[in-house]
């Protein structure tokens, strides 16, 4: 007889194939037994911080790293991405940036990108008339609100993402 479960030998017990001797001592074997919930919830609740986290995708820009492979690297050999502020920030105001190291983004390989005309996010709102035509770069959440907003007042969007 094959009772791997309450409802079986509850059954059993019913169609007077065993006893209530005999249903109470499987019942308490079963309850014995840890069910697949509480297996799950005492593997997960054995986790500590010291555990391995398996990261299954990663994609993006870090800041001192141009990959994934050197982002790791700096990880692993316990350092940060933070460092002294680009000269592009020189002569900025203690309300614009709060401290003289930060964590950042290399400005993109893309030519023409030091010229005067690359602006932020921030100074793009505060620009006093649409641009014919720009590039958006990078495809976030602010680069994608910007596309929509000049789109949407004539501008031709480029875009370069990642």
């Amino acid at each position: 007889m094959n009772l791997t479960s309450r409802a079986d030998v509850l059954a059993a017990l019913r169609e007077h194939r065993i006893d209530p001797q005999q249903a109470r001592l499987l019942l308490q074997q079963l309850d014995s037994v840890p069910t697949q919930q509480e297996e799950y919830e005492t593997s997960v609740n054995s986790v500590t911080r010291s555990d391995s986290i398996a990261i299954i995708g990663m994609s993006g820009r870090y800041a001192s790293a141009a990959n994934l492979e050197e982002y790791w690297d700096l990880i692993a050999n316990g350092r940060d991405g933070v460092r002294a502020l680009p000269a592009r920030f020189a002569g900025a105001s203690v309300d614009e940036v709060a401290t003289p190291r930060i964590g950042y983004l290399d400005i993109l390989p893309i030519k023409g990108i030091e010229s005067n005309l690359i602006i932020t996010s921030t100074e793009a709102l505060d620009l006093e008339t649409v641009p014919e035509e720009l590039v958006i770069i990078g495809g976030g959440v602010i680069g994608c609100e910007f596309a929509e907003i000049f789109n949407s007042r004539g501008s031709v969007c480029r875009g370069q993402s990642d």
